[in-house]
């Protein structure tokens, strides 16, 4: 699987609250240098009813 590529999976779930959702955001970086981390957008979700 190529870096850009993208999936649809395709789920059958039953939907309580529709909406646009966000997950929190994340970090990495080496423990020897805290200076140089990297942040990630956390994954966006819409659901529609």
């Amino acid at each position: 699987m190529d870096a850009n590529e993208k999936k649809v999976i395709n789920l059958d779930l039953k939907v309580e609250f529709s909406g646009e959702y966000t997950g929190k955001s994340s970090n990495v970086y080496l423990y020897y240098m805290p200076e140089a981390k990297f942040w990630n957008q956390g994954v966006a979700a819409k659901i529609d009813y």
